[in-house]
C-alpha cells in the first residue's frame, strides 16, 4: 500500500513538472526566418 502512495505521488509530481514546462514554452518569441536584412553580407564582411 505504501508503494502505491509513493508511486502515485511520483506520477503526480512528474505530471506537474511536465505541465510547468509546457506553460514555460508558451511564451516563446516568433522569429522571422525570411529576414534577409541582417543576414546579408556587407562589403566589409565579404570574405572573397
Amino acid at each position: 500500500m505504501a508503494n502505491r502512495r509513493v508511486s502515485s505521488r511520483t506520477r503526480k509530481a512528474a505530471i506537474a513538472r511536465l505541465e510547468a514546462l509546457e506553460n514555460d514554452n508558451g511564451a516563446l518569441e516568433e522569429v522571422d526566418l525570411n529576414d534577409d536584412e541582417e543576414a546579408s553580407l556587407d562589403e566589409e564582411d565579404d570574405l572573397g
